[in-house]
């Protein structure tokens, strides 16, 4: 069973050699599956004899580039014996490898390695997986980076929920999080974002007249700071809720402005 199991995979994790017992915990770091050019980034110098006393001792199957624990109790219980200063290193060091290559698992590394950047790396995945249309995906990684964000960093992470949200139709729940980073905004420009946001709620909503006060709002504090982006957005979105209320010459001047 597998109690068995654990005692198992135990008593050979202590009767490995030094190398090859580093190896499987940085194995264990990354996963139930290790890709072998990872292990060599988390240990530096690791022999190739090393890999091969894990094989040979059952604890990881050799599939070609990537090594794969036999069972996850021995993947947990290599993990679980690492001391958590270690742990944190290696993870810090895993992250190191998938930034360029894949910001969902850079991310989750950072977190595990209890880095203040954990928060931003996944806002980053986040937009990433939004552009993609994995809004589900999206929304799970923006509502960790809000419950890891230090106080004062939760504005970028409420407009990016938000936008979230509104892609997947839970137009009320935008609202409330377009509020809060109304709320949060450390300066005109984000009020400015956070305003756009919440008319943007409204146009979904068909209400057209609260849609138009905020966008007035929002256009204030844009013209106040010379904030150009923002101004074609207001400009493009004003044209747009113009056009279903027949105001056609309206929307083409809104347009042309925002293109401007």
């Amino acid at each position: 069973g597998r109690a068995a199991v654990s005692r198992g995979s135990l008593a050979r994790l202590d009767q490995l050699p030094p190398g090859a017992k580093t190896l499987l915990q940085a194995a264990a770091v990354l996963g139930q599956r290790a890709p072998r050019d990872a292990l060599s980034h988390l240990v530096p110098g690791a022999a190739a004899s090393d890999a091969l006393s894990l094989i040979d001792a059952g604890l990881v199957r050799d599939d070609g580039p990537t090594l794969v624990f036999a069972h996850a109790l021995i993947r947990d219980g290599a993990y679980d014996a690492l001391l958590k200063s270690r742990r944190r290193e290696l993870h810090a060091r895993a992250a190191d490898w998938y930034a360029p290559a894949d910001p969902v698992l850079h991310a989750e590394h950072l977190d595990r390695a209890e880095s203040p950047l954990a928060a931003r790396a996944y806002l980053h995945a986040a937009r990433g997986e939004a552009a993609a249309l994995r809004f589900d995906s999206a929304r799970a990684l923006t509502e960790r980076a809000l419950a890891r964000s230090m106080p004062g960093e939760r504005f970028d992470g409420c407009i990016v929920l938000g936008e979230i949200l509104l892609d997947c139709g839970r137009g009320h729940d935008a609202r409330a999080t377009f509020d809060e980073a109304l709320s949060q905004a450390p300066d005109d420009a984000g009020r400015c974002r956070a305003l756009i946001g919440a008319a943007m709620v409204h146009r979904h909503a068909d209400r057209i007249d609260d849609a138009l006060t905020a966008l007035a709002e929002a256009q204030a504090l844009a013209e106040r700071g010379s904030l150009k982006q923002a101004l074609s957005r207001l400009h493009h979105l004003r044209g747009n809720l113009f056009f279903p209320l027949g105001r056609v010459s309206e929307c083409e001047a809104e347009h042309r402005l925002a293109l401007d």
